[in-house]
């Protein structure tokens, strides 16, 4: 078993081209003794927002804190708030914005190992 703080994980700035004002700390991962699953923590300030994207794995997501959007893979916009869950299948283009001027929203995301997936 393996337990700590999520304030404890390093938080990195999400890397990917497009994304805005979104860092990340990978709670469970490999270095926790978790090799098939990721747990993710994604904090946005206000007006960040990922990339547009797609992955070949599906997401688990768990809204913590603030409002926010996702846009789903039809270009419609789902509003998500606190005690939401949503599901992301795999390859379907997704985004998640922060749509507000003030107020930082957070969420977990849940996915497979991308190492592991088949392409």
């Amino acid at each position: 078993m393996f337990l700590h703080k999520d304030k404890d994980v390093k938080e990195v700035a999400m890397d990917m081209e497009g994304a805005v004002g979104v860092v990340k700390r990978v709670l469970i991962g490999p270095q926790e003794g978790s090799d098939d699953t990721f747990m993710r923590l994604f904090t946005m300030k206000p007006g960040g927002h990922t990339p547009k994207h797609s992955h070949p794995y599906p997401h688990l997501i768990k809204w913590l804190s603030g409002m926010g959007v996702i846009l789903d893979g039809e270009g419609k916009e789902n509003k998500i708030e606190v005690n939401m869950s949503a599901f992301v299948p795999k390859d379907e283009e997704h985004q998640f914005r922060n749509p507000s001027d003030y107020e930082t929203c957070s969420f977990i995301c849940v996915i497979p190992n991308p190492d592991k997936v088949e392409k």
